[in-house]
This record gives structure tokens, sequence and C-alpha cells, in this order.
């Protein structure tokens, strides 16, 4: 069930929702190809030129340099970069980490953040308030327009 077919449900009936996570069996990454198709998704964008720099919110996943190219395509002000640690299976982290060097050596490391998936709700609030965060001009006069990325990173 998508966000449109939740939002069109009759509002005299009550939804409740239960949300849940498991774990995959590690497995080495294919190679993948390089992103051929990027850009906002429909009826989650706008069509205007942005006024504001762009603030890159990123999941981290294990496929090799997909999250660096998407980094380059949005050229970013300033970036935030998300990995599941510790992870089911250790040998996540480590591919994660080796196969996102290159992006981890261009983002400084008080912006690199672990997170537990045992802990969703903690990893929610803080991405909640980090995008507040982003978005408030109060903090920052001319605050920034937060783009929110998952390569491959479920729990985001």
């Amino acid at each position: 069930m998508n966000a449109s077919a939740i939002a069109s449900w009759p509002s005299m009936w009550p939804i409740e929702c239960l949300f849940s996570y498991g774990p995959a069996q590690f497995a080495q990454p294919l190679d993948t190809p390089p992103n051929s198709l990027v850009g906002p998704i429909p009826g989650f964008c706008s069509l205007d030129v942005p006024e504001k720099p762009s603030a890159l919110v990123i999941g981290l996943g294990y496929e090799r340099e997909r999250a660096l190219g998407l980094f380059e395509y949005v050229d970013p002000a300033v970036s935030f970069a998300f990995y599941t640690d510790p992870a089911p299976d250790q040998r996540y982290r480590d591919v994660v980490l080796a196969n996102n060097s290159a992006l981890l050596k261009r983002i400084p490391k008080e912006l690199i953040y672990r997170h537990p998936p045992a802990d969703l709700q903690r990893t929610g609030n803080f991405l909640l308030s980090l995008y507040a965060g982003l978005r408030d001009d109060r903090a920052d006069p001319q605050g920034s327009l937060p783009v929110l990325i998952e390569t491959g990173d479920d729990v985001l």
C-alpha cells in the first residue's frame, strides 16, 4: 500500500499501521551499472529553481560508488551520511565502509552517523530533527533545501 492509497482511505475508518524490519542474510554486492536515471520523485518535488543551497542527507548502501554518483549529481553545500552500525551482520558494515570510502573522505567525520537498526524511533527522531534544523531559517538566514536519499540502507 502506498502513501496515496492511505491518503485516499475514507476518513470514517481508522487506519492502524505496523512497520517492522527484518534483516537480510549477507550476500556480496553485485556489480551494478552506474546510476542511469536520477531525478525527483513526481509528487514529492518542486520544479522551481532552488533559492537555497542543497543539504544532502544520504543513507549509505553497499553498492560501490552509487552514493558518490548521487552526491556529485546533487552537488550539496553540506552532506550528512548514515549507515547501520551495529549491523545484523558486520560484513554489511565493512562492505558499506569500503564501497563508500571515496564519498566518506569528502564528508566531515562529525557529519557521518552510525545508527542502530534496533532503535528505529531514535533514528527517526534524529532524522526529523536534522531535517527541521536544515529547513529552519532562524538558525541560518539562508537556510537550506534538504535532499533525502537512501541508497540501500533499508532502515532510512
